[in-house]
């Protein structure tokens, strides 16, 4: 009787009883770093290998911010990361503030073997939404996986406003909600794909039930940030510039997932290359490689500068660069827009673009010395700090006398969530990208 009821038993488990061992491998805000193509691809290569041999399954995603922020990527408006996507088979791709910096299509225009998510994001002309709001991937057989993407609801501020102006930006905690409802009954593993930092993903981990993982991107962490474990839940982000590769281990047993480890993997010079996506890189890094290695200047010592909300001399000097060429008073930037320091020793085109990648143009605009106090009351509320030349923000100005502002048309857009900005008047609009001015204003300085 008693074996009878064990083959009966036996008979009932489900067809996936014996444990299940995903591998996801991620990495996000990789901001057009083409040189690191081919040693990602040969880490995944190497894990994909390995993981077939125990009879892992192993994912690819990509936490967005993918495009913007070389020559090269500007250059070829993002094809080139599209193709290295593809070339990689990544799994799932969530959109990222900065995917929007060159048309309003984003990468979507480009061929693509993988899903672009984004649940949040719709389009305010009928309400349809923009991308994919999920996924479902079956990489084995009777095991099946969905993936939710959410996007920064922020991202009218901090993306180039005029090309999501078409756009409109949900609550992501709502929406998973919702659509974790419809996957539970469809899928074995649940995880959400983010690009709205950390702060939002553990928020995100805390209120929707169900979740098995949430793989973000957005904040440019540092690598001892890689991970922290809300609910028994991985929330987890790669540094940026494809200098890292995540990897968390989840082990299924029936409907049970939990996290057996995570691992952050690091892509340096060491790291070995894939000789079929460094030869797919080729032609878009030659392209502007003799280029970018010009020299235009000298830095007589390291410029510093920290996405931090603290002035800097580097934000100083290129706020006087602007000020300078449209003849204004002050000089005004928004602090994430300069991307890194400048290092002692000889300034290249490269340097410049890798500095300030994002094609803003610099404008004139007037505003009076009430609006100007207003304005710096309004970043404090938005925790912004502007770059600054020609005026601190405890300077007393005359509060009905009118002054002249260089500033950036991301800016005068509302980019950062500023509104007053948008009420300058435009007294000049110069008809050149920032990256020009300050280019031309070292060629002039010659040593700075």
């Amino acid at each position: 009787m008693l074996k009878r009821a064990l083959v009966f038993l036996l008979l009932s488990l489900p067809a996936y009883a014996e444990p299940r061992h995903l591998t996801i491998l991620h990495f996000n805000d990789f901001h057009g770093h083409l040189e690191q193509a081919s040693r990602i691809a040969a880490k995944i290569n190497e894990i994909k290998i390995e993981n077939s041999k125990k009879g892992y399954i192993t994912l690819v995603f990509n936490g967005g911010d993918l495009i913007s922020g070389t020559p090269a990527s500007a250059q070829f408006k993002g094809k080139a990361e599209v193709d290295f996507l593809n070339a990689i088979h990544t799994d799932s791709f969530v959109i990222g503030n900065h995917d929007f910096d060159f048309n309003k299509e984003g990468i979507g225009q480009f061929k693509h073997s993988f899903p672009i998510l984004g649940a949040n994001i719709y389009i305010k002309e009928g309400g349809a939404l923009f991308a994919d709001p999920s996924a479902i991937l079956s990489p084995a057989d009777s095991l099946k996986i969905g993936v939710i993407g959410l996007t920064h609801p922020q991202t009218p501020a901090l993306a180039s406003p005029k090309n999501v102006a078409q756009l409109r930006f949900g609550k992501p905690i709502p929406i998973a909600k919702k659509l974790m409802k419809d996957l539970n009954k469809k899928t074995d593993v649940q995880i959400a794909l983010t690009h709205e930092g950390v702060l939002n993903d553990i928020a995100l981990a805390k209120a929707v039930k169900g979740l098995d993982a949430v793989v973000g991107g957005h904040d440019h962490i540092k690598a001892n940030e890689y991970c922290r474990t809300v609910k028994q839940i991985p929330v987890c982000q790669t540094p940026s510039y494809g200098t890292f590769l995540g990897r968390i281990d989840l082990e299924i047993d029936g409907t049970k997932v939990k996290e057996t480890s995570h691992e952050l993997i690091a892509i340096d010079d060491k790291a070995k290359e894939d000789h079929e996506v460094a030869l797919l890189m080729k032609p878009y890094l030659s392209a502007v490689g003799s280029e970018m290695k010009k020299v235009v200047g000298v830095a007589t010592e390291d410029i510093t500068h920290e996405r931090s909300n603290q002035t800097t001399k580097l934000g100083a000097l290129i706020t006087k660069s602007m000020k300078d060429y449209v003849n204004a008073d002050f000089g005004m930037t928004n602090t994430g827009g300069i991307r890194r320091p400048l290092k002692k020793g000889n300034i290249t085109r490269g340097d410049i673009e890798e500095v300030l990648p994002f094609p803003n143009t610099v404008l004139k605009v007037a505003m009076t010395g009430k609006e100007i106090d207003l304005l710096f009351k309004e970043a404090k509320k938005l925790g912004k700090v502007l770059q600054l030349s020609g005026i601190k923000p405890e300077d007393k100005l005359d509060p009905k006398k009118e002054y002249t502002i260089a500033t950036i048309d991301f800016l005068t857009n509302g980019g950062d969530g500023y509104t007053l900005f948008k009420k300058a008047r435009v007294v000049e609009n110069s008809g050149k990208y920032i990256k020009e001015i300050f280019t031309d204003y070292i060629r002039r300085m010659k040593k700075i």
